[in-house]
Formats: structure tokens, C-alpha cells, sequence
């Protein structure tokens, strides 16, 4: 992970790693994370705009913006970092579960008028 990047990835291993997540990739602009259910947390820095970033959680072909995931579970709090890693670590239960039964409200949140 680049410099500018680095303090930010620290926190999400600080949180991710002691719920059974362990590192899998790890390159200039984004951190993988997996665990023994094939769930994935990816970590991936804006290339152009310092310091944005997305933190993703998925499995399969899915995968879920934690900033929509915390409007699908009415969580009303700016999407920081640390308030994302919050949202996982509380939601630990409710939000690795295969099937996603939050998938469709997701969607619905997720859907793009044209």
C-alpha cells in the first residue's frame, strides 16, 4: 500500500484481523482481506483523489459498498473509516451470512435511475 494510504490500511487490519480475516493481497492501491468462508473486505485507496477509498465487503460474485450497507441497516452516521470498521465489527453477525439477506434491499438502494 502507498504512503498516503498506509495509516488507513493499519486500522482496518487492527479491526478486521481478530475477527478471523487474514491479509491476501496487498498492493499499491488495494488490501484484500479474507476469511475461512470465502468472505472478502477489500481495502482499495483512490488512485487520484488522496485520501478517498471504498471499503468493500463481498463473497462469490457479490459485493457490498459498506457506505449503502449502512443505510440498508439504518445506521445515519457519516461513512468515515472508523465508522465503517465500526459498522463491520457490530454487524459482524448480521452481515457475513450466506445468503445476503440484506442483497435486495442493497439493490434497491443500489439501482440508478436512468
Amino acid at each position: 500500500m502507498i504512503k498516503d494510504y498506509q495509516l488507513l490500511l493499519d486500522e482496518v487490519k487492527n479491526t478486521v484481523l481478530p475477527m478471523g480475516f487474514m491479509l491476501i493481497k496487498n498492493d499499491d492501491f488495494e488490501a484484500v482481506f479474507s476469511n475461512d468462508d470465502g468472505w472478502l473486505i477489500s481495502f482499495e485507496g483512490e488512485r487520484y483523489v488522496r485520501p478517498a477509498f471504498d471499503l468493500v465487503v463481498g463473497i462469490n460474485d457479490l459485493s457490498f459498498s459498506t457506505r449503502l450497507l449502512m443505510e440498508v441497516f439504518d445506521v445515519n452516521e457519516k461513512p468515515s473509516l472508523t465508522a465503517q470498521l465500526d459498522f463491520i465489527a457490530k454487524n459482524y453477525k448480521n452481515i457475513f451470512v450466506f445468503p445476503p439477506p440484506y442483497a435486495k434491499a442493497y439493490e434497491k438502494l443500489n439501482e440508478v435511475d436512468i
